[in-house]
């Protein structure tokens, strides 16, 4: 069995999803992909994937982005072992998000899974977990595109979690994550970017942006509309909006500055999808 993933990035609400608020992640390509091998499929044991891991195959895994990392591969590999503990039938994504969570139980910050559950629908995805809710979306700003540029700054996730986080305000955060979602979902791309900007600043001034990402985001800030990190401490990639007649002049300016650059062109509108069986 041949299996499709694609990459993901959170467009807003890291943070806010550890207490299942609102939430804006895309699917991206390049996929992870999951083909017949003579090598035997095999897992680090402490991997979400090796911990549910009950079927061996002859496969391996192609990253398309060159384990610069931040892109999801460990949520991919946890979908492709999913599928092949279930033969090949694509998993409720629910049931799918309580399995996940279940494996990381008796930790302080639980991984949210809104980045898997992204893989396994595509596209752009907003997900209020409280309210058990995921709807699919389009990009809903015309004559505004973004660029996702990938560092190579990976920061370790589960260490990351580690974190006490309680001391943040949830408040605010919860207030800023449904202001995001709104004004995404209602298609006002003013007030969407001034909120993204003020969640920006809440992350820096919570001392949860890297300094590499700070110092990045000082070089392009003049030649985009707005500009946040993504993943833990917004090391891993650079969100940042544009104006689609200026497309070209920004993405010549900033590729300089990054590992890869994808763009709202890279969207993957396929989640989790067998590419072939055998």
């Amino acid at each position: 069995m041949n299996l499709s993933v694609p990459g993901k990035f959170f467009l807003s609400g890291e943070y806010a999803a550890l207490r299942g608020l609102p939430t804006i992640t895309v699917a991206m390509q390049p996929e992870f992909l999951l083909k017949t091998s003579k090598k035997s499929l095999q897992f680090h044991p402490e991997s979400p994937a090796g911990k549910i891991a009950k079927t061996s195959a002859q496969a391996e895994i192609m990253d398309p982005y060159d384990g610069v990392g931040g892109m999801g591969l460990s949520t991919a590999e946890f979908l492709m072992q999913t599928m092949l503990n279930n033969k090949g039938q694509i998993p409720q994504a629910w049931e799918t998000l309580e399995s996940y969570q279940k494996l990381f139980q008796g930790q302080d910050n639980v991984p949210s899974g809104v980045d898997m559950l992204t893989q396994l629908h595509g596209g752009y995805v907003v997900t209020d977990v409280q309210r058990k809710e995921i709807t699919a979306s389009d990009w809903p700003f015309s004559g505004y595109s973004w660029g996702l540029g990938l560092t190579g700054n990976k920061l370790k996730t589960h260490e990351h979690l580690k974190t006490d986080f309680n001391k943040l305000d949830w408040k605010k955060i919860e207030e800023m994550s449904y202001s995001l979602k709104d004004h995404f979902q209602n298609k006002n791309p003013d007030a969407f970017q001034y909120a993204l900007k003020k969640w920006r600043q809440f992350l820096l001034d919570s001392g949860l942006e890297a300094e590499t990402t700070t110092q990045v985001i000082r070089k392009i800030n003049h030649h985009v509309l707005v500009a946040k990190g993504c993943g833990a401490m917004g090391s891993d990639n650079v969100f940042f909006i544009f104006k689609e007649n200026h497309r070209n002049s920004v993405l010549n300016f900033v590729k300089p500055f990054f590992k890869k650059v994808l763009t709202n062109l890279d969207v993957s509108l396929d989640g989790l999808k067998v590419i072939e069986s055998k």
